[in-house]
């Protein structure tokens, strides 16, 4: 594969592809397959060039993303993301496609002619292995029967089944509440984990603290971001991905796909997220990762209706508390008189198993808005003290089960992880008294 670098050194490639350096943009003739331009080249906003073509920058801001798009780049790269960029789209294959997940094996039974042969199975490797012309291994079938029916469904081969693969839209998921204390922090915070640790998605993911009097997002992921958004805003740090701060998850292995984005800690520097700020900081994030989740403040200030207006989906929280329902009521109806109705949902927290709820206040829900119920599960709030993330601690499983239906809403084909129905592992399981 043919890479060319236009105004910028060519990094170490990987055996089997060939850099090609120029200096001007007239030297393209696009011909290459993937073609790497330097804004700082003169025109590179005015030439086309065929292909996969990114630009890179070292000043990145709106304006030049919008130049890009509109010149035909297939995306926008900063000098220092530059060799990880390209070694994933050259991993990726010449297409620029992500491989196709192996296939599990075939289960196959040869009759050749008018014979009948003893009943057997085989595998047909072939396209597993990529090779042709080989034959199918045979298990010939044992005299005896089994008599267990989890064995004899099983054929050789079933156990490479691979996980399906569950599409994640590119999406902008915003939540809020009418007042504070409600458990928006963790329910962002918990969506945001479980999204980034899920093996079927393999999406990016950055959570996002707009909640300038609180910030207490990066706490609940268990981090200590060295940067905020406000450093970006007063031109501290010029690239807004060098305020981000990596959250480990397991498996990680130094790679995590979370990041947060921490909010000032200070009340009164809330007042520099403005309305352009929010635009501008979402639009950058929407264009870098598959999911953005927002943590707004309980205000409806410019910035939270920034983050409303620009979300796919919002989750509306509140607890099951009279008082605290009415306020939130009167904030969905603000929201559909908007013309935001259509992408709410209303998410009860910390519901007790025995809650008694006054029905008149329920039915003041407007009817279009779903109601996701997630219970009261102390170990949130163990998980939340030791500062670990909340969604993968055993303590949480009930919360965790119930969080799978926000993650419907997101995810559309979304499939919860199957359990284990078989007797034998069911008897010995730990009974857990909820």
């Amino acid at each position: 594969m043919q890479v060319v670098f236009c105004g910028l050194v060519p990094p170490d490639l990987p055996p089997g592809h060939r850099a090609v350096q120029c200096s001007s943009v007239n030297e393209l003739n696009g011909r290459a397959d993937i073609t790497v331009v330097s804004d700082s080249v003169p025109g590179w906003q005015d030439v086309r060039i065929g292909g996969r073509s990114y630009l890179v920058s070292d000043n990145l801001s709106l304006e030049i993303i919008e130049a890009a798009e509109a010149a035909g780049y297939a995306g926008v790269w900063s000098s220092s993301e530059l060799p990880v960029r390209l070694a994933a789209l050259l991993r990726a294959g010449e297409t620029g496609e992500v491989r196709q997940l192996r296939r599990p094996l075939e289960r196959i039974t040869d009759v050749p002619g008018d014979v009948q042969p003893p009943q057997s199975r085989g595998v047909n490797r072939d396209g597993f292995y990529g090779g042709d012309g080989h034959q199918p291994i045979r298990w010939p079938e044992p005299d005896r029967q089994r008599k267990s029916t989890r064995f004899r469904e099983n054929a050789p081969g079933d156990d490479l089944q691979v996980i399906p693969q569950q599409y994640v839209p590119r999406q902008i998921i915003s939540f809020n509440s009418a007042g504070g204390g409600k458990g928006k922090s963790v329910l962002t915070a918990a969506t945001a984990v479980m999204l980034a640790t899920d093996p079927r998605f393999h999406a990016s993911v950055v959570a996002v603290d707009l909640d300038p009097f609180a910030g207490t997002l990066a706490r609940k992921l268990g981090v200590s971001p060295r940067f905020s958004i406000l450093d970006w805003i007063n031109g501290a740090v010029d690239d807004i991905t060098r305020c981000l701060t990596p959250v480990p998850l397991p498996g990680a292995n130094g790679n995590s796909r979370l990041m947060v984005l921490s909010g000032p800690e200070r009340e009164e520097d809330g007042a520099a997220i403005t309305a352009e700020v929010a635009q501008n900081l979402l639009t950058t994030l929407q264009r870098r990762f598959d999911i953005v989740l927002v943590d707004t403040r309980p205000e409806m200030m410019d910035a939270t209706l920034v983050a409303l207006e620009n979300a796919q989906h919002i989750f509306l929280i509140d607890v099951p508390d009279v008082t605290s329902l009415r306020n939130t009521m009167k904030r969905a109806h603000i929201l559909a008189d908007l013309g935001m109705l259509n992408k709410l949902h209303m998410v009860l927290n910390r519901v007790p198993k025995l809650s008694v709820m006054r029905m008149d206040v329920v039915d003041e829900i407007p009817s279009a808005t779903e109601v996701i119920v997630i219970p009261e599960d102390i170990g949130v709030q163990v998980a939340v003290n030791r500062l670990e993330p909340v969604g993968l601690s055993r303590r949480t499983r009930k919360f965790t089960r119930a969080m799978n239906s926000i993650l419907k809403q997101i995810v559309p084909n979304y499939i919860e992880p199957g359990k284990n129905t078989g007797r034998f592992f069911s008897f010995f399981r730990r009974r857990v008294a909820f």
